[in-house]
């Protein structure tokens, strides 16, 4: 079989498991789609909500190819970015919905780790660090516009430029005869 046709195949049973994931989150129908919203919120939480984001991102990889080598680092930022996100939700909602297994594991483990006060602290520097990969930027590129918020180099980034409109001239022109100015030309 070629490559092109199996690419084919797998993105139509991403798509098909995307949808079914969409309906198992929005609605409880069918054991095995029971099944499913249960595993998603028990591992993930609410970031379960997700995953049919996730599977239609693969399934269009598998269609047109547009992850290339230089966007799957920002990739992996956004996947730290939401885990520290979990993490953290589970650390201050202690509801087993919050974050998920996956939240509980990394509130715990920071917890144990760092302390409850430490804890936040190391995932939100795990955040800022996704944050980082996911824009290939360092915080102060930014923080760059709002930093200077009051500088005369930045204003402009706060507010839009005024802009006045010209008011028409008050001043008509004088109002000339169509034959005089035909006169004028040589025509009659």
């Amino acid at each position: 079989m070629e490559p092109r046709i199996r690419d084919e195949i797998g993105a139509i049973a991403v798509v098909a498991f995307a949808l079914l994931s969409t309906v198992a989150l929005a609605t409880v129908q069918g054991a095995v789609l029971q099944w499913w919203r249960s595993a998603l919120f028990a591992l993930l939480g609410w970031a379960a909500w997700l995953v049919p984001l996730a599977l239609a991102g693969i399934a269009l990889e598998l269609w047109f190819g547009f992850i290339r080598r230089e966007t799957s680092l920002p990739i992996l930022g956004g996947v730290v970015v939401v885990f520290a996100l979990l993490g953290l939700t589970r650390h201050y909602v202690r509801d087993d919905v919050a974050g998920g297994f996956v939240g509980g594991a990394l509130a715990k483990a920071a917890a144990g780790l760092f302390g409850d006060i430490g804890a936040p602290i190391a995932l939100g520097a795990l955040l800022l660090v996704g944050v980082v990969i996911a824009a290939n930027r360092t915080i102060a590129d930014l923080w760059k516009p709002t930093r200077h918020a009051d500088s005369r180099r930045y204003r402009h980034a706060l507010r839009p430029p005024l802009r006045r409109r010209r008011r028409p001239s008050v001043r008509a022109r004088p109002y000339t005869h169509p034959g005089r100015e035909a006169a004028k030309a040589g025509c009659r």
